[in-house]
Parts: C-alpha cells; sequence; structure tokens
C-alpha cells in the first residue's frame, strides 16, 4: 500500500479543470492503518517588536468581537495589547498602563462580573499585582492594585478559591517566596493578601487545579532556588494545607502547568526548570500522590516556560516549551498515554524566549502556538498547519471539497496510514491510482494525478 509516512504532510491543491460531471469533487481517504501525521507550524509572524523585554504573552477577546486578541507584558513597564482582525492579523501595540516596574506576567479573567475580559499584572520591582478594568470594546481604566506585597511578583493566576463565584487571583513572588491569594467579593475589589505558603524558595510560576479531585482547585508553584515543583491543598474555602513536593529534581524550577496527559481523567503536573534544561511532566494518581519525575527532553537550553495543547488534532494535549538560551520554541508529541516523541522545534527566531502561549488566532479551528522573546523584543505568532481529517479513521473516508479553483485542501491521518483518490462525486467510483505515486517523505509536498478523461488534477 502507498502511503503517507510519519512526519508527512499533504496539502492537496484542485486546480480548476472542466469535468465532464456536473458534480463536486471528492478527495477519498482509504484503508488506515496504524501511522501518525504530524502537524507543522509555519514561520514565524511577528506581531510587534515594540514590547522592548518581552517576557510574558497571552491571548483573550478583549474587543468582544469574537476572536483571540494578544497581550504581553514586558521590561519597559508595559502591559499592551494587539488587536486580531479574527485572520491573525495584528494591529499595532496598544498600550494598557506603563505604570508597572519589570513587568513580569499578563493575565485575563472578567474580575468586575461585567461581561468582559479585564487584565492583570505582575511586576517584579514594584512588588505589584494589579488589574484594568475593561469597558467591553478594549477600553481600559487605570491601574489598580490589589496589593504590593508579592515582593518580586513573577506570576499571576485567576481561579475561584473561595467557592463564591467569583475569580480570585494567586501570585508567586521571588524574593520572599511566598504563593499568595486575594479573595475578589465579585466586584472586582480584592482583600489583602493571604499567604499560602512561604517555603517556595524564589517562587517564579503558580497555577490551580483540582489534584485531588475533592471539587475544588488547589494550588501547584515552582520555585527556583530548591528545585521545587510543589502544592497546596484547598479545602474548597480559600483555607490551604502545608506545602506538598511533587519533587525537587526540576534544576531551577522555573514553570509550572496541569493538564491530564496520561487520559486518565485527573490533571498530571508539568514543569520547565532552567539550569537542566528540563521539560518534565509528574504523573497524578487522582489524589493528588505523584510519582517520579519523567522527562520529557533535556534539549530545551534553559527551559523558561511550559505549556500543554492539542497541537495535531489527535485528542491528547501535547507540550510546548520555550528556552532562552537556544532561542528555542518547541514541541513535544504525546501518544495519548504521557509517552512523548522527540523534541519538534518549531522556531529558533525569538532570541531569548520566555514565554509560550496556544491559542486560535486565525479561527481555523486548531491551536496555533505564541511567543514572547526578550532580547528581540518580540511578541509572535506560528501558524499551526494541521490538516483537517481528524483521528480513529476506519475503512473509508470522504473529504469533500468543493470548490476547485486552486484552493488548498488540508488532509491529516492522525493514526493511520492511507491512500488518497480523487473522484468526480462522492457517490462515483474513484478514478485510477492513489494520488500518491510513492511513498510520500517529509519534504515531498506535490502529486499529480490524471484521471481517464486525462485531465490533471494537481496536488501541491
Amino acid at each position: 500500500m502507498k502511503h503517507l509516512t510519519r512526519k508527512s504532510t499533504l496539502s492537496a491543491r484542485l486546480n480548476h479543470y472542466r469535468s465532464p460531471k456536473s458534480h463536486d469533487p471528492t478527495l477519498t481517504l482509504e484503508k488506515l492503518e496504524p501511522r501518525l501525521l504530524l502537524s507543522i507550524f509555519g514561520p514565524q509572524q511577528v506581531i510587534s517588536t515594540d514590547a522592548h523585554g518581552a517576557i510574558s504573552v497571552y491571548t483573550a477577546d478583549l474587543d468582544a468581537d469574537g476572536d483571540l486578541d494578544v497581550l504581553s507584558a514586558s521590561q519597559d513597564t508595559k502591559i499592551a495589547w494587539y488587536e486580531n482582525d479574527g485572520s491573525g492579523n495584528f494591529g499595532p501595540l496598544q498600550i494598557i498602563t506603563t505604570d508597572t516596574s519589570y513587568a513580569t506576567t499578563v493575565y485575563a479573567a472578567d474580575l468586575d462580573a461585567d461581561g468582559d475580559l479585564d487584565v492583570l499584572s505582575a511586576s517584579q520591582f514594584d512588588n505589584k499585582i494589579a488589574w484594568y478594568q475593561n469597558d467591553g470594546f478594549a477600553n481600559f481604566g487605570p491601574q489598580q492594585v490589589i496589593s504590593t506585597e508579592a515582593v518580586w511578583a513573577q506570576s499571576v493566576y485567576v481561579t475561584d478559591l473561595d467557592a463564591d463565584s467569583d475569580p480570585d487571583v494567586l501570585s508567586a513572588s521571588y524574593s520572599d517566596d511566598k504563593i499568595a491569594w486575594y479573595e475578589n467579593d465579585g466586584d472586582g475589589n480584592f482583600g489583602p493578601q493571604q499567604v499560602i505558603s512561604t517555603d517556595a524558595d524564589k517562587a517564579r510560576s503558580v497555577y490551580a487545579a483540582d489534584l485531588d479531585a475533592d471539587g475544588d482547585p488547589d494550588v501547584l508553584s515552582a520555585s527556583e532556588n530548591d528545585d521545587k515543583i510543589a502544592w497546596y491543598e484547598n479545602d474548597g474555602a480559600g483555607n490551604f494545607g502545608p506545602q506538598q513536593v511533587i519533587s525537587t529534581d526540576a534544576d531551577g524550577a522555573n514553570s509550572v502547568y496541569a493538564t491530564d496527559l496520561d487520559a486518565d481523567g485527573d490533571p498530571d503536573v508539568l514543569s520547565a526548570s532552567i539550569y537542566d534544561d528540563k521539560i518534565a511532566w509528574y504523573e497524578n494518581d487522582g489524589a493528588g500522590n505523584f510519582g517520579p519525575q519523567q522527562v520529557i527532553s533535556t534539549d530545551a537550553d534553559q527551559a523558561r516556560s511550559v505549556y500543554a495543547a492539542d497541537l495535531d488534532a489527535d485528542g491528547d494535549p501535547d507540550v510546548l516549551s520555550a528556552s532562552s538560551y537556544d532561542d528555542k520554541i518547541a514541541w513535544y508529541e504525546n501518544d495519548g498515554a504521557g509517552n512523548f516523541g522527540p523534541q519538534q522545534v518549531i522556531s529558533t527566531d525569538a532570541d531569548q524566549t520566555w514565554s509560550v502561549y496556544a491559542a486560535d488566532l486565525d479561527a481555523d479551528g486548531d491551536p496555533d502556538v505564541l511567543s514572547a522573546s526578550w532580547d528581540d523584543d518580540k511578541i509572535a505568532w506560528y501558524e499551526n498547519l494541521a490538516p483537517l481529517v481528524t483521528a480513529g479513521l476506519e475503512g473509508y473516508k470522504n473529504v469533500i471539497y468543493t470548490d476547485t479553483d486552486g484552493a488548498t485542501v488540508k488532509v491529516k491521518v492522525a493514526k493511520g496510514s492511507a491512500n488518497l483518490f480523487f473522484r468526480e462525486s462522492e457517490s462515483s467510483q474513484r478514478i485510477g491510482q492513489p494520488v500518491f505515486p510513492g511513498r510520500c517523505h517529509r519534504n515531498q509536498r506535490s502529486w499529480q494525478h490524471r484521471h481517464h478523461h486525462q485531465r490533471p488534477h494537481r496536488f501541491a
């Protein structure tokens, strides 16, 4: 059987022709076997180079137009946003505030229950956790300070910690080793800092997820000086237990994230650590008991950031990393059981990259990748070219394509190999031999097939 091979991709381009039948053409994907076609990413697309010392990137629909805009935090005091037109074309930097000193993180959530997404920031030299009210049209009010008691504030996250149905705020701060939270009254008024722990030596990152399956979000931290990935149990009312160490094998722990990596229904934990260049994960048994560190890669030189998203449309979360010393944005394919493939580099054009994120920026149904890089002041994105046909196909699969005038059809074999045929219509017999004249190699992008009327159909 002629088939797509691992790391192959196909974009089928059906050039216009005069058909002897008045039907729409159909691509047919046939007879699948257990293989995988990986998605690929386009080149770096620069959103801005005006965020000097860019360190954090995030997405949210800030102007209520149905697409995801981009937010950045940069060390030039700026919290800023960039308007998306829905197709991944971005407007210029729009400043939300310059009232920060060495901004480290940006985030978005509806803090005042008015139905739009407000913006949060953490900034290092002024020890600030702050927020900026959105009027619903991306016009932002002045900085509203939540706290100045997060000494060298590094990270901020939002979730409902006390079960009162409004989003509370979490922070990690470096110089006082603090993981802390701030209670929201529902209108964007915040109470004083409530310390969860001071046992996170040089705390860099904070996150929340229900780690013990009791229905409330627990808190996670990554701390650099003690190499710790740790968690803190929430009783549901915002009262937290002592630090529970997941691992001390993350040398210079810098980033933490949680998602279900092995499809067992509970959130596992991911880490990035700068001194051992590691991207790693820790299996959760569902009750908050974690297995030993499982290394995904040590090829992320000074790993700064870790994130997860289903990048290849096979139904499981893959892992993304940003590493500053080798300027890499990279990803690691998950087989669905928490086994990861080798590092696949998306780009090395982000000079001292500090942050990675994923979201659908061009409304094509797959998550694209974003980066913030410190040395070249770049906020950038990388289009996910993940094809259309998804996992678990059996027997025959039709890819019905109705515009023959030169547009592109992306075909994905997510867990299979296949023959690809061209037919005059969905109900007609397939025409001739498979489109593929032989094995499709990674860099092979075009095929030509002639049906019995000897009119070519070009695949490129």
